[in-house]
Order: C-alpha cells, then structure tokens, then sequence
C-alpha cells in the first residue's frame, strides 16, 4: 500500500507540472566558481582589482563538497564585487604549499594581493559572507584570523 500510495503521489505531482530534477538548475546569470592554478594564482587572485576568496580543497574530501554549494552562493551573492576561485590543492602544490595550507577546505580573502583573514573547516554561509564582507571594511590592513597562514 505505501508503494501504490508514493507512485501515486510522484506520478501526480509530475503531470502537474511540479518542477523536476532537471528543472533545479542554477539561474542563468548566476556565477561559476572557476578554478585557478599555480601557473594562474598570481594573475587570478594577487593582482586583482576586487577582494578574492579562495576556497583550496580536494576532490577526495567530503567537508569540501559539503562546502562547494556554499561557496557559490557566497560567489554569487558577491558578484561584481569580489571574485571566488578555487584551488586544488593536489592539483596545484605549489599555491598551497607556500600559503602554508594544511588542513582542507581553507577559505582565504585576500585584498591587494595579501591575505586577509583565513580559516579552515566546514563553516556555515553567514560565516563565510562575514570573511568576504572583512574585505570592505575600511580599516583592516592584511589581519589574519588562523593560526594555519
């Protein structure tokens, strides 16, 4: 009986239109998180005119893909304001080795090419928003939050 009952419901609620798995996808203008290299890093995230957030992690961690979905809303909630760039830190060794990365996934926000302030672990949204929104405050000079930078 609760099968019948779930087809029943499920099968209802698709002829009525009710969005599907398809249908949830990101809106048009939202931003892609894009990846940056050691070859790029410097370009990417030191010399640019904006704030940056770097989300470093790995493919292999489960508390970085927790945090991927965070992350593009943190990017898209800044858009045209600061730019998010990720790194793979098994990808790109050099970048995260120099920034004394240890422990994945590390957040860092840098402003004018240095870092900013820094942490390190699974975080929740507003956690992250008030990393990238330190970037805007007028009188912060290269302050660093973690003891891992």
């Amino acid at each position: 009986m609760k099968r019948w009952f779930l087809t029943a419901v499920c099968s209802s609620l698709l002829l009525s239109g009710c969005s599907s798995l398809a249908d949830n996808k990101a809106p048009h203008d939202a931003v892609e998180v894009t990846s940056t290299s050691d070859q790029k890093f410097e370009s990417d995230v030191l010399k640019a005119s904006q704030p940056v957030l770097v989300d470093f992690y790995a493919t292999w961690c489960p508390p970085c893909k927790r945090m991927a979905p965070v992350v593009d809303d943190v990017a898209n909630q800044f858009a045209g304001k600061a730019k998010v760039f990720k790194v793979d830190v098994d990808e790109n060794p050099q970048v995260s080795q120099a920034l004394g990365i240890t422990s994945i996934p590390t957040f860092v926000v840098f402003k004018d090419g240095k870092v900013l302030t820094a942490n390190t672990g699974f975080m929740p949204k507003d956690a992250l928003v008030t990393m990238v929104e330190s970037a805007f405050s007028p009188n912060i000079t290269g302050s660093k939050k973690s003891s891992n930078l």
